[in-house]
């Protein structure tokens, strides 16, 4: 059964990779026009632009085997794939840097690293996860109806996810200047960086849950949910702190040149980020229940209203206004969603909010000082730049979460549970 829900997502991404292909050549035009992309560079964006489905189906087919993984229990082996597209990518990426390959470079070892993560999760299917086999053609096909029914709205929702993220380089480009785009990318690489690896932990969540909501556990699952959010948004304050507060010394280090607003950009982002991991175990939960809908509700709250602030904020206050058109409509898309899944669940707001009031007071408290702190550190370049970035980001990360745990937020107890489960592990 497993293997035939794995053929369909297989065959899903090739099919809306092909479909999104044969598109490009008639939006191309349109899409650079919409952008305002000079003629110089004309030539280099058309053929990104071509480059994206084939990217985007790769890097679906590598997902559908880490899933395929994560549902075997096999995380380890999951991450495993996952790690493998990294390494390709980030050693073709500074290969293609170093040898004048450019942009074209850099995107073609990214999709090389899709296609290799897809080889090494094949097979890790084959020997980590014996039972797994792929399903027939005729089983696939009779899959469909359920895929449809429980990714559809997943699906839209990670659309909608990912339009919400790139309308402000929209609007940027085609109402201010094309040069602020660079600002907010590299605050929105960062960001999503950040926010990628609690998700991580959610991942096994979603099991859990299932299991308890089949059995009608609901003392279980309020359970799961409390400690689950508690050490999200514990991971996630921490994540957020390193970066806001260290993110001078690690634009310089990295860039050395650094362009204007993009610390503004990393922080802001990296905010909203934060904000939108108020959501993440519940919406694990409402996976777990089958309601997926309730995702792309959410993520289409937050694209239109983020559109219409887009609309009458930016062209007035350029990057600024992107930032905070983002805020607001995160702010107002997580109230929505946690206030959706209270009326599913019978639970109190102030349940769901619970879990993200420590974390991010502590993280306000942190941040503050610590920008004030990092900015009377002395100028350096080199090796010795990037140890000041581990200080200026360490350092905060560290103290969000001894402040958590001095508060009782993250209990004792909880340590040593997660020590021994970790023990047990190995």
């Amino acid at each position: 059964m497993a293997g035939e829900f794995a053929l369909v997502g297989m065959l899903g991404y090739v099919a809306l990779g092909a479909l999104w292909f044969a598109i490009t050549p008639w939006a191309r035009d349109p899409v650079l026009d919409l952008l305002r992309i000079a003629p110089a560079q004309r030539a280099l964006a058309g053929t990104l632009f071509m480059l994206g489905p084939v990217a985007f189906a790769c890097m679906g087919l590598s997902m559908v085997t880490v899933t395929a993984l994560q549902g075997w229990g096999r995380f380890d082996l999951a991450n495993a794939v996952t790690i493998s597209s990294v390494v390709v990518q980030v050693a073709g990426a500074l290969h293609a840097i170093r040898h004048g390959g450019g942009l074209i470079g850099v995107i073609t070892y990214a999709i090389l690293g899709t296609i290799v993560a897809t080889l090494v999760g094949l097979l890790m299917l084959r020997i980590g996860a014996p039972g797994f086999a792929w399903g027939t053609w005729a089983g696939a096909r009779s899959r469909i109806r359920e895929v449809v029914t429980y990714g559809g709205p997943l699906q839209i929702g990670n659309v909608l996810a990912v339009a919400h993220q790139q309308v402000d380089k929209v609007m940027l480009s085609r109402y201010v200047a094309l040069v602020w785009v660079a600002p907010y990318e590299l605050g929105l690489r960062a960001s999503t960086v950040m926010g990628s690896l609690p998700n991580i932990m959610l991942t096994a969540l979603i099991s859990e849950a299932s299991a308890l909501h089949a059995v009608g556990d609901h003392a279980g699952l309020r359970a799961a949910h409390d400690r689950a959010a508690r050490w999200v948004m514990t991971f996630t304050a921490m994540l957020a702190a390193a970066l806001v507060v260290g993110s001078p010394r690690l634009l310089a280090a990295w860039l050395g040149d650094v362009p204007p607003g993009s610390d503004l950009a990393v922080v802001g982002l990296s905010i909203a980020m934060v904000l939108a991991m108020a959501t993440g175990v519940v919406a694990a939960l409402a996976r777990a229940f089958g309601r997926t809908r309730y995702e792309a509700e959410y993520s289409a709250l937050a694209f239109v209203l983020h559109v219409a602030l887009g609309l009458w904020l930016v062209p007035r206050h350029g990057l600024v206004g992107a930032l905070v058109a983002t805020l607001v409509a995160n702010v107002v898309a997580v109230a929505w969603y946690l206030w959706r899944f209270a009326r599913l669940t019978g639970w109190r707001m102030r349940t769901l909010l619970a879990p993200s009031w420590p974390p991010l007071a502590v993280l306000g408290l942190v941040a503050v000082a610590g920008r004030l702190l990092v900015a009377r550190l002395p100028e350096a370049h080199g090796l010795i730049g990037w140890l000041w970035v581990a200080i200026a980001a360490g350092v905060p990360a560290l103290l969000v979460l001894a402040l958590l745990s001095v508060v009782g937020f993250v209990t004792p107890d909880e340590w040593r549970a997660l020590l021994r489960r970790r023990a047990a592990a190995r």
